[in-house]
């Protein structure tokens, strides 16, 4: 079981890597419908989280683990250690998603822009993640093997998907993208590195007993997708022309 689950790891640090461009990449600034979108995503952000004992499901949902998720846990929980684990997962998925403050400065485009990026990536895969939270509805392994008092919280009931190795994911993506544009040498130390760092968050998160490996493995899936699609996104739309150009040669190339 450990061997499969340290392949699984493995997989995830290197499934996100892909070349960055070969050629200088701009950043437009982000408009005023960027801004407000992001701010008001950022809102329901938090209020979702401020407010998440009051509109959450008071009952589980998904009760039941899958016999991976028993195997897993069996490998991976520490017991009453618990508590450093989870400390450790809190720390490590703030030290990534503080990224977006000081990477943006090292990237090739403007601080503003790729700062905009990494908040973009992080904000709407938090928001996906605490809106699948409620909606699944899945008790957390404390709860189910009664490892610790709930005292009826309904955080109990939020085990799928991670929220903290999505974000850690989505921000290790986006990060290391936008430092590959300037080292694109570095591109495979430096997206190894990040997604160790989030692979170590999900992992603690299995260890704290606050989620399952399904939940983890699909958080990570999630930040992933969630950062490529955003950073693509985002070339794409401010290199609108050059795309539409490519588009046009590619046309008359197969006219006939």
């Amino acid at each position: 079981m450990k061997s499969r689950i340290i392949t699984i790891f493995f997989i995830l640090i290197f499934s996100g890597y892909k070349s960055v461009y070969s050629e200088q990449i701009t950043y437009d600034k982000p408009g005023l419908y960027d801004k407000i979108s992001l701010g008001a995503g950022v809102a329901v952000l938090a209020g979702l989280h401020f407010f998440r004992n009051y509109i959450g499901p008071e009952n589980p949902r998904i009760v039941n683990p899958t016999s991976v998720d028993v195997g897993a846990r069996e490998s991976f929980y520490w017991g009453s250690s618990y508590n450093k684990a989870a400390i450790t997962s809190d720390i490590l998925a703030l030290t990534l998603v503080s990224s977006a403050f000081w990477a943006p400065a090292l990237g090739s485009a403007s601080y503003y822009s790729n700062f905009h990026l990494m908040s973009e990536s992080i904000v709407y895969t938090g928001l996906l993640a605490q809106l699948v939270k409620f909606t699944a509805g899945r008790q957390r392994p404390y709860s189910y093997y009664q490892t610790r008092e709930t005292n009826g919280d309904v955080d109990a009931n939020y085990s799928f998907f991670s929220g903290h190795t999505s974000i850690a994911f989505a921000a290790a993506t986006t990060g290391s993208f936008i430092l590959s544009e300037k080292y694109k040498k570095y591109s495979i130390p430096i997206f190894t590195a990040a997604y160790l760092l989030a692979s170590i968050t999900g992992y603690l998160r299995i260890a704290s007993d606050s989620h399952y490996l399904t939940d983890v493995l699909t958080g990570a899936v999630i930040g992933i997708g969630s950062g490529l699609l955003t950073y693509h996104l985002r070339r794409q739309w401010v290199n609108q022309t050059s795309f539409s150009d490519k588009s046009v040669h590619l046309s008359k190339s197969v006219s006939f």
